[in-house]
């Protein structure tokens, strides 16, 4: 049945591709139809086209210049609610299936952030096959895998039915902060999903341990206690509540796997490194010590996934990192479909989305120039040989991945020294003690001239500056060329190998010496130095209050890929052909140019303009700089400090507005003067009014549909600092409609801290909150345009008057605080929430009617913060708290 049901779908495919153009809706309901139908679990429940995934609209087709209609990029198809689902290509030139699921259901919306990255890192290569009609990658992509690939079997899940998450009980025996439990990480609940798969070890290597996390000392002693794999279920699905003895079982295990990758705790999100993973694997969890850390930025796409095919075959789960604009996931690859090449992931939030994904959606050595950037290029990185060391033979270490180097050379002593200098980091282990050699070879050949040797000490994420001091002489240096390679070694591993690369830095000095003398300016290296090069292509639109497609055509004139960011600028006047920026950029993304080769690149860049402005777009890159400076890799604040934007236009282009806006977007008007006084007595206040106008097509709902409200935070200068003294007690909760305006007068309470900012400064900002069924507020994800912010001077009729610090009813004391504070109510106290001055919720306490609580403040950073308390009539009621260390 299987081998039937797999030729269908080759022939459904098949008569696809022969179209040669993109997949309409119907005939992608025809692939997943046969997926999800031909799987071994079978459902009369229908498969329904549920979200399609468009691109841009200002995408061309070949050389015509008419514009495409917002193009597909792919379909997604669920089974009910929880049945399965398909995500389909709907460019016939990619593989059919993106990814898949035979149980689950599908929603971008809801995904976590990993699969929302992964998803997202998708629509550069389509958008590269709609500007390239020409490409066609079936073939290639079937060829270049097909030595990895061929004869491979299917590998099921290695995890099961294991569906772990990061909140309870995985979290119960976490630490805690002012925001409550903190959650797992997803580094230490990628790592106990492996451990449970194996159910091993039985204890982690018996120990005292403590590191400091962020001030804090967290302490714990490894292996008191087996651990109790039999109250460990694999889910708790269908709602199901953990046992005492089930959430205790598990949360050992985390609590331990945690504090032994040196877990950065916190409430909201929880970080560590894959290297402290390796090192805690094998050191503290009884693993084999041959497990090594693969980054995927040195393979090819064949040796990555050889690699992991490797470990799958060997039936060994994979931990698995990857990085992107919202941070750094960790994850589990655990299987593999050979029917169309696609592998499982676990994502670690309790089964959603966990599915068959494609390591690349368009195998990036095959899109050509300018793509390559695609799901796994950058930022990737595997545990592999993760065995179990049940026989107590951990065998040897492996050698370490190499250490970055790279490198300037400079002429000293009228040409009779020269100093070869470098920059040394590693991000891969706690602390590597390194011999780096750098050894002179006549240019071409193997005979070496002259040789020196350092040792270098790098704790991770560290980097050091060697200086290699060489005198030139006649006799030992006869006329000719050199050149410079360096080498590295340690006392496990002597023998020397090539340092690994640090982006386009170069990593050979090349020299000529004539007469005893280095000739001047003959140093060169294995790259140019020389700057990026860019302009704008005719005719691009700048659009207001919105997003963009701006297209640059970018130059490499160098020896090396630039792999780097490119930052946008707009300004009022024209700064000249080059500028050090000093304003805020508009958008920063990373762009990846081959050697000696211009491409096109698409800025996508949120422009907060009113149209009919006039500005002059800039664009900056990382430039390699002629002087050595320490960078960690994958950085580039050093040579982005030193590095001008380049003008893309002789002439201003004026900021248009689009022909529609098709969500929510809301824009702020200046109706009065920029600054005004203000009377601190709530009866005589007079305050400005904001005017707030959707010009989206969608309306913003109100409060009871979206908990979305429009208010103002009144801020005041003291010392020469901005405090936060109070938010407005009213709000637009009636929503904007859509084409609509309203008209917006802030109003404040008479506290104590407006009371203390009279004769003083200071400003009335508008935003948008969330406010939930509690009241409590904190900052919401809408974005007001052209965000106004009025200038104001507080003044009182009777400045003399008494400043106390209570609430209504409630009481704060004391105020300022330095360890705790205690908040007093007659009413009860249902609900405390603290937050900071940009609307950071940093704390919530749930109470039960008690008449006061005391919050600890001694976690808390000094400066200002908004305390809201909802009483036990539910009315809520806000003030300041200072904290002072």
């Amino acid at each position: 049945m299987r081998k039937f049901i797999l030729s269908t779908l080759a022939a459904v495919i098949s008569q696809l591709v022969l179209l040669a153009g993109p997949v309409t809706p119907e005939q992608a309901q025809k692939i997943a139809e046969s997926y999800l139908n031909g799987s071994d679990l079978r459902s009369s429940t229908p498969v329904a086209l549920t979200y399609t995934h468009r691109g841009s609209n200002e995408l061309r087709s070949g050389n015509s210049s008419q514009l495409l209609s917002s193009p597909a990029y792919y379909y997604v198809f669920n089974r009910g609610t929880d049945e399965g689902f398909v995500i389909v290509s709907a460019d016939d030139r990619t593989a059919a299936v993106l990814g898949y699921s035979e149980t689950g259901h599908f929603d971008l919306a809801q995904a976590p952030a990993q699969v929302r990255y992964w998803m997202s890192q998708y629509d550069a290569e389509y958008q590269y096959l709609y500007t390239h009609p020409e490409a066609n990658y079936i073939q290639p992509r079937q060829s270049r895998l097909a030595s990895v690939l061929r004869q491979e079997g299917d590998i099921a899940p290695l995890l099961k039915g294991i569906r772990w998450d990061q909140g309870h009980p995985y979290n119960s025996m976490c630490p805690s902060d002012m925001g409550g439990r903190a959650v797992t990480g997803c580094v230490a609940t990628a790592m106990a999903q492996i451990l449970r798969s194996y159910q091993w070890p039985v204890r982690s290597v018996p120990g005292d341990y403590s590191y400091r996390d962020k001030g804090v000392t967290r302490s714990i002693t490894f292996g008191q206690k087996d651990y109790d794999w039999s109250h460990m279920p694999e889910n708790f699905d269908n709602d199901r509540k953990p046992t005492k003895e089930e959430a205790d079982a598990i949360g050992l295990l985390l609590k331990e796997v945690g504090y032994a990758v040196d877990m950065n705790y916190s409430s909201s999100a929880s970080g560590a490194w894959e290297s402290d993973a390796l090192v805690a694997l094998k050191t503290r969890f009884h693993f084999k010590k041959q497990a090594r850390l693969h980054f995927r930025s040195a393979h090819t796409v064949e040796s990555w996934t050889k690699i992991i095919l490797e470990e799958l075959k060997a039936q060994r789960p994979v931990f698995y990192c990857g990085a992107g604009e919202e941070g750094g996931h960790a994850y589990v690859c655990d299987g593999y479909k050979a029917s169309d090449n696609t592998f499982h992931f676990n994502w670690g939030w309790s089964g959603m989305a966990n599915g068959y994904y494609r390591l690349n959606a368009l195998e990036p050595a095959e899109l050509g120039i300018g793509a390559g950037m695609g799901a796994y290029n950058m930022g990737q990185s595997v545990i592999v040989d993760l065995i179990p060391d049940r026989d107590n033979n951990p065998g040897e270490e492996p050698r370490p991945s190499a250490p970055n180097l790279y490198t300037r050379g400079y002429i000293f002593s009228n040409g009779e020294t020269l100093s070869a200098d470098v920059i040394v980091s590693q991000y891969s282990y706690k602390k590597m003690d390194i011999k780096s050699i750098a050894t002179i070879y006549k240019k071409g050949t193997t005979d070496v001239i002259d040789s020196k040797e350092k040792t270098v000490s790098l704790l991770m994420l560290s980097s050091k500056r060697v200086d290699y001091l060489f005198g030139i002489s006649q006799e030992k240096y006869p006329d000719g060329d050199y050149e410079i390679h360096y080498t590295w070694g340690d006392d496990a591993f002597p023998e020397q190998e090539a340092f690994a690369p640090t982006n386009d830095e170069p990593q050979i000095i090349y020299f000529s010496v004539k007469d005893g003398k280095i000739v001047d300016n003959s140093i060169a290296y294995d790259n140019t130095l020389l700057p990026m090069q860019a302009k704008l292509v005719a005719g691009q639109a700048f659009y207001a209050f919105g997003p963009s497609k701006i297209k640059v055509e970018v130059t490499n004139p160098n020896k090396k890929e630039y792999y780097g960011p490119i930052e946008l600028y707009l300004t009022s006047a024209n700064k000249g052909e080059q500028w050090y920026p000093r304003e805020e950029k508009v958008r920063t993304t990373f762009v990846s140019i081959p050697a000696g080769q211009t491409l096109e690149v698409e800025l996508d860049p949120i422009i907060n303009l009113y149209e009919g402005t006039q500005v002059y777009p800039y664009v900056r890159f990382a430039n390699l700089k002629e002087t050595l400076e320490q960078e960690m890799v994958g950085y580039f604040k050093a040579r982005l400090s030193g590095s001008n934007a380049l003008r893309l236009s002789e002439t201003p282009v004026t900021i248009v507005r689009p022909d529609s806006y098709k969500e929510v977007t809301l824009v702020a008007y200046n109706t009065q003067g920029s600054a005004f006084w203000y009377d601190i007595d709530p009866e005589a206040q007079t305050t400005p009014a904001f005017e707030i106008e959707n010009r989206g097509e969608k309306p913003l709902l109100d409060r009871s549909s979206n908990s979305i409200v429009l208010g103002s935070l009144l801020v005041a200068v003291v010392g020469g600092r901005a405090q936060l003294v109070g938010i407005s007690s009213n709000f637009v909760e009636s929503g904007i409609g859509a084409k609509a305006r309203v008209s917006y007068a802030p109003k404040f309470e008479n506290t104590a801290y407006v009371r203390r900012a009279t004769g003083r400064s200071g400003t009335v900002v508008l935003g948008a909150f969330r406010v939930n069924e509690q009241g409590q507020i904190s900052a919401s994800s809408h974005t007001i345009y052209n965000k106004i912010n009025y200038g104001v001077s507080f003044y009182s009729k009777n400045p003399n008057q008494e400043i106390d610090v209570t609430m209504d009813d409630a009481m704060i004391a004391p105020n300022p605080a330095d360890a705790s504070t205690t908040i007093c109510s007659e009413q009860g106290i249902q609900y405390i929430a603290v937050f900071s001055t940009d609307g950071t919720q940093v704390a919530t306490i749930n109470l039960h009617g008690e008449k006061s609580y005391t919050l600890d403040t001694s976690t808390l950073s000094a400066g200002s913060y908004i305390i809201g308390v909802t009483k036990g009539d539910n009315t809520l009621t806000t003030s300041v708290l200072v904290v002072r260390h």
